[in-house]
């Protein structure tokens, strides 16, 4: 039936063991996803932002990996089940605010000249809870 509406109206689907397969391998992305965040299977990359004019370090942006039992798998083989899950808008603040501790982290280092850039879902930006929790979370880790 999802499969037919996908395609658009007065559309029709005959039934298919990949469908089974499909929706199964989804339940179980979306169940490892839960525990992950339970258990704290997520971890930061920071990939440097570089000036054009003099090579310069400028900013870093926080990418996320999820250190899966079997194997490190990157945000595009797991975002897509994230955000049909429901469970997008916690991962996004998990992010934020690991990306903020690590700010605190160099900020008390000395190292205070370099911007953070956290990509966000558009879910959570249609919540319209966004800037209560940029506002939490950089109060919970003291950046300013």
């Amino acid at each position: 039936m999802y499969s037919a509406k996908e395609q658009g109206k007065n559309k029709y689907q005959f039934y298919s063991a990949e469908f089974t397969a499909k929706a199964m391998r989804q339940l179980s992305i979306e169940s490892d996803l839960r525990r992950a965040l339970e258990r704290n299977e997520f971890e930061l990359y920071y990939q440097p932002q570089c000036s054009l004019k003099d090579g310069s370090i400028v900013g870093m942006e926080a990418l996320i990996r999820w250190n899966h039992p079997e194997r490190v798998c990157r945000a595009g083989c797991f975002l897509g089940a994230a955000e049909e899950s429901g469970l997008m808008v916690a991962l996004d603040r998990w992010v934020f605010a690991a990306a903020c501790r690590q700010c605190r982290e160099w900020i008390d280092a000395g190292i205070t000249s370099v911007r953070m850039s956290v990509n966000i879902s558009g879910g959570q930006i249609n919540q319209g809870h966004l800037v209560e929790m940029i506002s939490d979370v950089l109060k919970e880790t003291g950046v300013t």
